[in-house]
């Protein structure tokens, strides 16, 4: 691999190749072209265009300075000189045509040495050059810091440091002793080595370095002198200090101390020796007031006394740390205080920043309120703490007044967004949008390999549009697949089947196909379980875990008919075993069993009682109908549809109108309800055409309802006790010749009323039809 080439070298290699572009016109510079050098920053431009550049920044002067500096346009250092077309050193002037680039390697050099001086004072080899000058090659000779080693190194490469392995041994300050350390760089240590040094008085001494012995021969060792005066009696009561040759006279000697203790009163010689005799005599006191200066700067308002002034009794006012309350106390008393007295006085001003307040009890800060003008004395010195505008980081400010500053976090490396195409260059400031906006086409693949519709790039985090490819996914439950499943759908697809799966009670899970294990809830399913007394299913809702309830009794529904079979009825398990209980302890107390029917429903069989509809059933002519065998096979075979039109006729036969509207139906459906209005004597007519159809029917005075109804003959079929007649029976339902009345009259075009098959259940059938109960 290739060095990267200096500035120099570049800078030659693209003016020797006019490929070097000038900053001001940014054209080429050709090997002719007059040149003008910066000294800062080396750029090279042309020569007019510098002096162009000079001229708009200031005015020119003859003796080519301007009146005002102007700046390089590449490092913006300030020029007070015109430019002139000169080399790189500055030593040759030309003319626009330079006339030196013909004789030299290198364009627009003079070929002189280069007169530069660099930092270590060697000039530079080369000769007149761009660019900076080269680090010096030239071998040198340092010294070590002690002087007793020498380095040969080159000079741009100095060692790191110019330390030896022998010891220092210059001579310290201290002027005994020698430096014990190894080679080393700036002045020796002081002198550490430990010397005994006396006090003034000369009763002790220390141990100090030894500079600092050298700088004080003697030092006070702080203890009372002690030193007998000449009467042998006292001692002096000073602290270390010097000693003269001669011993001191004692100052309460009567020839000495000539005044009292306060100074008011003095007397001769004659008298004080009258009145003492020797030094321990009691001293001469006065009668006035001592009025000594104590250092409180009061005076001392006692009576002349031997000794120091010690209490102070004047008066004065001590005001708490707030200033907000004063006391009196003495003087002496106050110097005894050591804490300024603070009161309750809360303080509750607002602190500089504007936010918090001061909460100190008699705050010492509102003393300094009017004292302090640079600085408020509730400077506030918590942190702000607020989030800034960025919203990821906190003001790193004490806490203050107005807006936060801008963040000054910033990244420093480009960022490209996820094509490529668009850089975000550097530095970028926090809180500004720290991904480029591209408005070229995403190219981010999709994991599923289909195609991407064409939008704008983004960055990775954010999802591309969602893929709408139909693709064959497995389903919830695992059990099919779903051929158009959306590509993109975090959800499996739903096959739309039950699923059919076994809970842990037994039964069958009933919902739609879905993910993960049925539902937990509670089953609302019947039980299901045979039961032990009547060995019917359990009807009550599911009860995992705990035996069927037998309380309460079998709820199932059980047909029962009579002895003979004409009466039938739906009745519940219960009902009828405890029916049946019921005759068997009837009979078992020696009940008589006529008129039974009252008191129980069954009797001791579980079976209805006959009664006077069995003996008229027992005649042919109760259970012969004259519907023909087609009609009633149809009605059996569609028996919800006959038991709507049966209601509906019905409900005609009661109805205030005469006239009832069916929906359109089928061809087959018209033709039941016709055949069946005949048996009503109901007027039918079909309007509109297929698929519109539609029949309208009309009540006459004629009309009245069957002997035995439809669903009736039905069910009387269905337990063959059915019996047809010999007319109706020998023909079609559809070749049946009926009598027409007239026709209807015009103007029901439309259905009027359309009943549908939801309106009658068959569960209610009877009900609706209000059939005769057959119990």
């Amino acid at each position: 691999m290739s060095e990267t080439p200096s500035l120099r070298a570049r800078i030659e290699h693209e003016l020797g190749t006019e490929t070097y572009e000038c900053s001001i016109c940014v054209s080429a510079i050709a090997v002719s072209d007059a040149i003008h050098s910066c000294d800062v920053c080396f750029a090279v431009l042309h020569l007019w265009c510098a002096e162009e550049w000079a001229e708009t920044s200031g005015e020119a002067f003859d003796d080519g300075t301007i009146g005002g500096a102007w700046r390089c346009p590449c490092c913006q250092t300030q020029k007070w000189t015109f430019p002139a077309g000169v080399c790189y050193c500055g030593s040759a002037y030309g003319s626009e045509e330079n006339e030196y680039e013909a004789w030299f390697e290198v364009p627009h050099s003079c070929g002189l040495d280069c007169p530069t001086e660099r930092d270590c004072l060697h000039s530079c080899p080369l000769p007149c050059h761009p660019g900076p000058c080269t680090l010096c090659q030239q071998d040198v000779k340092s010294i070590c810091y002690c002087g007793k080693k020498s380095f040969q190194h080159i000079c741009s490469k100095r060692p790191e440091t110019l330390e030896c392995d022998a010891i220092c041994g210059s001579l310290l300050a201290c002027g005994s002793h020698r430096c014990e350390k190894h080679c080393h760089s700036g002045p020796c240590l002081p002198c550490s080595v430990q010397v005994q040094q006396g006090c003034i008085c000369k009763k002790s001494s220390q141990a100090v370095p030894c500079d600092v012995a050298a700088s004080s021969i003697y030092y006070a060792c702080g203890k009372v002198c002690e030193t007998l005066y000449a009467c042998q009696k006292h001692t002096c009561p000073e602290t270390c200090h010097s000693h003269g040759e001669s011993i001191r006279p004692c100052p309460y000697d009567p020839e000495v101390l000539l005044k009292c203790p306060c100074g008011n009163m003095k007397f001769t010689v004659e008298v004080s020796k009258q009145k003492r005799a020797g030094c321990e005599d009691p001293l001469l006191l006065c009668d006035d007031i001592c009025w000594k200066e104590m250092s409180c700067a009061h005076f001392c308002k006692q009576e002349c006394h031997v000794g120091p002034c010690t209490f102070c009794f004047e008066k004065i006012i001590m005001s708490c740390q707030c200033g907000s309350k004063t006391i009196v106390v003495n003087c002496s008393e106050a110097r005894l205080i050591s804490v300024v007295p603070a009161c309750t006085t809360q303080c509750k001003r607002m602190k500089h920043c504007g936010r918090h307040h001061c909460l100190k009890k008699c705050c010492p800060k509102v003393a300094l309120e009017h004292e302090s003008e640079q600085q408020d004395p509730h400077y506030c010195g918590l942190p702000c703490g607020r989030t800034l505008k960025c919203g990821k980081h906190e003001c790193p400010l004490e806490c203050h007044r107005g807006p936060c500053p801008r963040c000054i976090e910033a990244t420093f490396a480009e960022i490209q967004c996820a094509c490529g195409k668009t850089v975000l260059e550097p530095p970028i400031p926090c809180g500004e949008p720290q991904y480029p906006t591209c408005s070229f086409p995403c190219t981010l693949p999709r994991d599923c390999g289909h195609a991407i519709p064409s939008h704008v790039c983004h960055h990775p985090s954010n999802p591309c549009p969602p893929c709408r490819f139909l693709v064959p996914r497995i389903c919830r439950c695992g059990k099919g697949t779903v051929k158009s499943a959306i590509c993109s759908s975090a959800t499996l697809p739903s096959c739309g089947k039950p699923c059919l799966s076994t809970k842990s009670c037994g039964h069958t899970c009933k919902q739609v196909c879905h993910a993960g294990p049925c539902l937990t809830v509670k089953c609302d399913r019947p039980c299901g379980k045979m039961r032990l007394e009547c060995s019917h299913e359990c009807r009550y809702p599911c009860h995992e875990g705990s035996p069927c309830i037998e309380a309460g009794g079998c709820g199932a529904l059980v047909r029962v008919s009579c002895e003979c079979g004409f009466r039938e009825a739906t009745r519940s398990c219960v009902q009828v075993s405890s029916a049946r209980g019921a005759t068997l302890e009837w009979i078992a107390r020696g009940g008589d069993l006529a008129g039974e029917e009252k008191r129980s429903p069954v009797d001791a069989k579980g079976k209805l009682w006959c009664n006077a509809e069995c003996e008229a059933m027992k005649s042919e002519e109760n259970r012969t109908v004259h519907y023909p065998k087609d009609l009633v096979d149809y009605a059996e075979s569609n028996i919800e549809f006959a038991i709507l039109i049966t209601n509906a006729f019905a409900n005609l036969l009661e109805a205030l109108q005469k006239f009832y509207t069916f929906a359109p139906m089928k061809q087959e459906q018209r033709d039941f309800i016709e055949a069946l209005a005949e048996h009503y004597g109901i007027l039918t007519e079909t309007e509109d055409e297929e698929p519109n159809a539609f029949i309208v029917a009309q009540r006459v005075l004629s009309s009245e309802r069957p002997k035995i109804l439809l669903p009736k003959a039905v069910d009387l079929k269905r337990r063959g006790l059915l019996i047809i007649g010999v007319e109706e029976a020998a023909q079609d339902s559809t070749a049946v010749e009926v009598e027409r009345k007239p026709k209807l009259p015009k103007g029901f075009a439309r259905p009027i009323a359309v009943p549908t098959r939801e309106a009658v259940r068959v569960s209610n059938t009877f009900e609706l039809l209000n059939l005769e109960e057959r119990d």
